[in-house]
């Protein structure tokens, strides 16, 4: 490759990346969260002024706060790949989503990038000094308010302009910091590998979405006029989606006994699945961005990481999917940092498992000979089920009656 043509691709993946960061805070006079939204780049992907200004509105009415509750499991950052459903021109848009806190400071950010090596432990320990610098510049202002020394004009100001700065620095720096990039993606505490997940289902892409209002509608809900119900806005097609048919669990006898102490059984980990999906609200915002692009492909995680409530632990996820037609058959690898003790493999066995899958597609191998043949050989691996059958057969809310039901 020349050295125009890398400098040409090189030009096309930095126009068609985007940061988009919102940052929330507790406003101090009204006691309501205020959220700071911030935008940086994707000029091939934004094309107006407008555009960008209705961007910024919709990730600035993000429920920020609510991104971080949960009962069980909390998703604090996951890369999501892209996949066309229709012919698109240019560069294919991959996600990532990180989400760190410190005291009162929430920070969402998400970067859309050609890139598909973003290491995401690196990018969060960036953002992680990002909030905790924004932090310190609000906590001030506020001082400075309280004091009577700035009014609330100036002191929202500065704070916008700190997270600008701090955002744009960063942006920039995934193009030039090679650390960013690829390298050992490795969690704060050490997983061991548990649980495969085999999913069929067909992909949807059939809905629509008022821009307007930032809602999505089935196909069967609209008019022939394709116009919002609620305002009256010619609607757009929606992103596409998926529906899960049917699923097949593969897992070690060890798991078992963990599964009963932690109270999880098999439809809960189609939960977890599913909690690692880009946020509805957060989905619609980047639909926004482009709705020509984000309603062209088909945005699955890649790789998910869960807090877990009340611990230091954390679920880490990867996944692999192959696509024919409307059809999709998706693996999915758990491994969690609660299975200490219970002599199973670590995260990094997963990652083995990962490429072993990923060469067997490449060969035409189906997955389940390669889980026969990976570090997973010696696995009990079931049949598919049903999600009716595994919602309405009591035995089937147990793993021993899982096992029941191997190969």
């Amino acid at each position: 490759m020349s050295m125009l043509n890398e400098k040409t691709i090189g030009d096309q993946i930095i126009k068609s990346s985007i940061t988009i960061a919102t940052i929330s805070n507790l406003d101090p006079h009204s006691s309501l969260t205020i959220n700071t939204p911030i935008l940086i780049g994707g000029e091939s992907l934004i094309k107006d002024a407008d555009a960008r200004l209705r961007i910024e509105q919709g990730f600035g009415q993000v429920n920020i706060l609510d991104l971080f509750m949960g009962k069980q499991y909390v998703l604090k950052s996951a890369s999501y790949f892209s996949e066309p459903i229709e012919e698109l021109s240019g560069l294919v848009p991959n996600i990532y989503l990180v989400k760190v806190k410190y005291e009162d400071t929430y920070l969402l950010s998400l970067l859309i990038t050609p890139y598909s090596d973003i290491n995401l432990t690196e990018l969060t320990d960036e953002l992680n000094f990002i909030g905790r610098s924004y932090h310190g510049t609000f906590r001030r202002t506020v001082k400075q308010l309280e004091l009577g020394q700035i009014d609330d004009m100036k002191r929202r100001a500065e704070c916008t302009i700190t997270a600008e700065t701090l955002i744009s620095l960063l942006h920039y720096r995934i193009f030039n910091l090679r650390r960013l990039r690829g390298g050992v993606d490795s969690p704060h505490k050490q997983s061991y590998f548990s649980l495969v997940m085999f999913m069929k289902g067909r992909i949807l892409n059939e809905g629509f979405l008022c821009i307007k209002c930032n809602t999505m509608y089935p196909s069967h809900d609209i008019s022939d006029d394709k116009k919002c119900p609620k305002c009256g806005e010619p609607l757009v097609k929606a992103p596409p989606n998926i529906n899960i048919e049917s699923i097949a669990f593969g897992f070690p006898d060890a798991f078992i006994d963990f599964a009963s102490k932690v109270n999880l059984h098999p439809l809960d980990y189609l939960t977890i699945y599913t909690v690692s999906m880009i946020p509805p609200a957060v989905k619609i915002a980047v639909h926004n961005i482009n709705p020509h692009v984000f309603s062209s492909v088909l945005t699955l995680p890649r790789r998910a990481i869960f807090d877990i409530v009340g611990s230091n632990d954390l679920i880490d996820l990867y996944s692999l999917w192959s696509i024919n037609n409307d059809e999709i058959n998706m693996i999915i690898a758990f491994s969690d940092s609660r299975l200490e003790g219970y002599d199973l493999p670590t995260y990094m066995n997963e990652r083995v498992f990962i490429r072993d899958l990923s060469e067997g597609i490449a060969k035409g191998i189906s997955y389940e000979e390669t889980f026969r043949k990976s570090v997973t050989k010696e696995w009990n691996l079931s049949r598919y089920f049903s999600l009716k059958e595994l919602d309405e057969n009591a035995s089937l809310n147990t793993w021993a009656g899982v096992k029941n039901e191997c190969l």
